[in-house]
């Protein structure tokens, strides 16, 4: 995202004090799909400081700040970096929390998914428009609990490595801005008995490169 284009088009549109249709189009465009939080943060305050411009007296506009400051402090939004541990239900909990925000893709690349309740996320996920991929182990894919057919019998694409080797990755994609990756394996065993490690982050430089990996293999397997 350019913000000196959008700092400029907010003000451009600002000085009739009407967000035409065009004007909403260009903002929408420059936007891009998705948005980080802190950019976010950083377009609101540049439109509450053009408004203050304006006014002689800025009292009700700083009123208004500090409203949406303190409703943006009670949204549901991951920190730039998580993480959990196992056992305990911290890991698990990292998953179903990053599939329930996503918005608009997840990608899922694990060597194999056994526990229902991440599977429900997924289904659910799917259920509300969101993409869904996932690459699986051919041969995990098959085990007893495998949850892997039970996730194309509700229409989500599924590709395994289909060769001898194991697909051994532990990792999933979040809207295309958004990396969960570790040790850990989604299944029972992992968050009841295993010590497996998870971390979540936003790493624009962590997230091309797994997007790159999540690319290559889906077309390798496809």
């Amino acid at each position: 995202m350019d913000r000196e284009q959008l700092v400029e088009a907010l003000t451009q549109s600002f000085g009739d004090l009407r967000l035409s249709r065009e004007e909403r189009k260009s903002l929408h465009a420059l936007l891009g799909p998705v948005m980080d939080e802190n950019d976010v943060r950083f377009l609101r305050n540049r439109a509450f400081d053009l408004v203050r411009t304006r006014l002689a007296d800025s009292d009700e506009v700083n009123w208004l700040h500090d409203v949406v400051k303190l409703l943006d402090q009670k949204r549901d939004l991951p920190n730039p970096s998580e993480f959990g541990f196992s056992p305990g239900p911290d890991c698990r909990q990292l998953i179903s929390n990053a599939i329930r925000r996503a918005q608009a893709h997840i990608d899922v690349c694990v060597f194999t998914i056994t526990d229902d309740q991440i599977t429900h996320a997924l289904r659910d996920a799917a259920a509300r428009k969101v993409t869904v991929r996932v690459i699986a182990d051919d041969d995990k894919s098959t085990d007893r609990g495998s949850d892997i057919q039970k996730l194309r019998d509700c229409g989500i694409p599924v590709v395994t490595d289909a060769n001898p080797d194991h697909m051994h990755h532990k990792f999933a994609l979040f809207d295309q801005t958004r990396l969960l990756t570790g040790s850990y394996n989604w299944t029972l065993s992992a968050w009841q008995k295993n010590y497996e490690n998870l971390i979540v982050t936003s790493d624009a430089q962590l997230v091309q490169a797994f997007r790159t990996e999540f690319e290559r293999l889906w077309g390798l397997f496809s």
